[in-house]
């Protein structure tokens, strides 16, 4: 279960961990500064544990800012999929390449079920775009993405992540205002280390279980539908 923890809470620990609960060597703003690398750190790690399908949000509407050209959200950090609304069901679309841009504009589409995309970088705009082939009414298209990691500012700032995951956030900080102060941090590596390989694993077996739960749900509706008895109850 998620547990919100304020960023000052989080400075806090960091410097009971460090032993500088006292001093000033290391401001609050530079532990925030770590802070936050820590939870972009671990996060990558995570995100990359499934191909962060764990971590997947289903995107607000989008908008469209070109012919075949949809904003995605100012928070997006990864695509996870793509699908279209055919008028009665979901179906996914098929990753394009964008070298194939003007081939993608001119050929001839099979209907939903052959609908194409690729995600494209605008940097003059500062924004990632989705493409799709052909265009579709903004309604119709459903995409899943992994936001970007969490960023404290504030002190009231809250990480809205399972009590377990903070305590790698801290000790990382910790690590880092020690080394800042040339003394020794052997002992917090050895903790924080554990303690990622434990989220690690969390994050593993909970994918596992979403997959086989998805799984089971799926077989059973087949089975349901074939008026199967054995419904797996």
């Amino acid at each position: 279960m998620a547990t919100n923890v304020t960023l000052t809470d989080l400075i806090t620990h960091v410097r009971q961990r460090a032993d500088m609960e006292n001093s000033a060597f290391c401001s609050d703003s530079e532990i925030t500064h770590y802070i936050n690398d820590g939870i972009f750190d671990l996060y990558a790690k995570m995100v990359n544990v499934d191909d962060g399908k764990l971590f997947a949000t289903v995107s607000p509407t989008l908008v469209k800012v070109g012919n075949n050209a949809y904003q995605l959200p100012s928070n997006f950090m990864r695509l996870v999929d793509v699908n279209v609304y055919t008028g009665s069901r979901w179906v996914p679309a098929y990753e394009a390449d964008s070298q194939d841009y003007l081939n993608l504009l001119s050929r001839q589409y099979d209907g939903d079920y052959d609908v194409r995309y690729f995600l494209y970088l605008n940097q003059d705009q500062g924004r990632y775009e989705l493409f799709l082939f052909p265009a579709k009414s903004v309604s119709s298209i459903g995409v899943r993405y992994i936001k970007e990691a969490p960023r404290l500012t504030l002190g009231t700032d809250t990480l809205k992540w399972p009590s377990n995951w903070h305590e790698a956030i801290v000790l990382d900080a910790a690590i880092k205002c020690l080394e800042k102060e040339e003394s020794e941090a052997a002992h917090l590596h050895i903790e924080r280390d554990r303690a990622e390989a434990r989220i690690l694993k969390d994050v593993r077996e909970q994918s596992v279980a979403q997959i086989r739960t998805l799984r089971d749900v799926a077989g059973r509706n087949r089975r349901q539908r074939r008026g199967g008895r054995n419904w797996g109850h």
